[in-house]
């Protein structure tokens, strides 16, 4: 039988309404070796870790993938978890410093191989570029921001009429379903993303899980849901791996239960057979109906 060696592709980081946010060190940090890349835009780090990647696949080692938010395109690094390495970039907007160099963080540096000469010709145009760039994510932020400020409205708005009794019952019902860990881990991967190419949302937790559950979100009641099962199996102690919804940073859009290999997920993927949650049954219409004009 063939080793299966995508280990699955995620982001590690997040275009957001309170700017840019990285996880680079909750998941890469406790690795035992991670290589920091350094060098500006266009001097191959994406391009360096995909051909490392590829060769580790080759070899049958696992590999995990992690996208440039901004740029799903790109890399920003990539986990070959049997050795407890990783390779990031280290670069702004995500710059990463090395804590135990030498040790455990080594810099590969490919700013050595920069035309240092050609890009002195070009600084007024690159200066200009980067001015430019500064502006269009400043606008994008206040864009994101007020999106986000919607959002809580509108979700703020809904528990007014939400059955919190009813919606912790069933949490706690697939709580109780899920099997026990011998030691506990949390960890954090991201599946959605803002990007230049608008919202992407990875089917990695559907993928990676044998049981799925989509949970058919109203007006942000699912996230409300997933923070309740997540509470619930953190007490009692169970391994979970969170993304986080670009949207609404505190909040999870998706939970993968590695010991029971069940994951919960917000909206549904076609390409998979899943149960349905569906978060309508904790709201009362009555309670509801003289908030819609508000919502709406």
């Amino acid at each position: 039988m063939e080793k299966k060696t995508d280990g699955g592709t995620y982001f590690a980081a997040m275009n957001t309404g309170d700017g840019f946010k990285s996880y680079f060190s909750e998941i890469f940090a406790s690795l035992e070796r991670l290589y920091i890349i350094k060098g500006g835009p266009g001097t191959g780090k994406s391009r360096f870790m995909n051909e490392i990647a590829n060769e580790a696949k080759r070899q049958g080692f696992t590999v995990e993938k992690y996208l440039c938010s901004s740029d799903p395109t790109s890399l920003d690094g990539i986990i070959i978890p049997t050795l407890s390495l990783g390779i990031i970039d280290g670069t702004a907007p995500h710059s990463y410093e090395p804590l135990l160099t030498g040790a455990k963080d080594n810099i590969i540096d490919l700013g050595q191989f920069w035309d240092t000469k050609a890009l002195q010709d070009e600084i007024s145009l690159i200066k200009e570029i980067s001015r430019r760039k500064a502006r269009l994510y400043g606008g994008i932020y206040a864009y994101l921001k007020a999106v986000q400020s919607i959002d809580t409205i509108i979700e703020s708005t809904v528990k007014e009429a939400l059955d919190f009794g009813k919606l912790n019952l069933i949490a706690k019902k697939h709580a109780a379903a899920l099997c026990k860990s011998i030691s506990y881990e949390k960890k954090i991967k991201i599946r959605s993303a803002i990007s230049d190419s608008g919202i992407i949302t990875l089917n990695c937790f559907a993928k990676s899980a044998k049981n799925r559950f989509a949970v058919i979100d109203i007006c942000g009641t699912a996230a409300l849901f997933l923070s309740a099962l997540l509470k619930e199996t953190e007490k009692k102690g169970i391994s979970c791996t969170v993304s986080f919804s670009p949207f609404s940073p505190t909040l999870p859009d998706a939970l993968y239960y590695p010991d029971s290999d069940t994951s919960f997920y917000i909206g549904s993927e076609s390409d998979f057979e899943e149960s349905n949650i569906n978060t309508r049954r904790f709201i009362c219409d009555e309670a509801l109906r003289p908030y819609k004009p508000k919502i709406r």
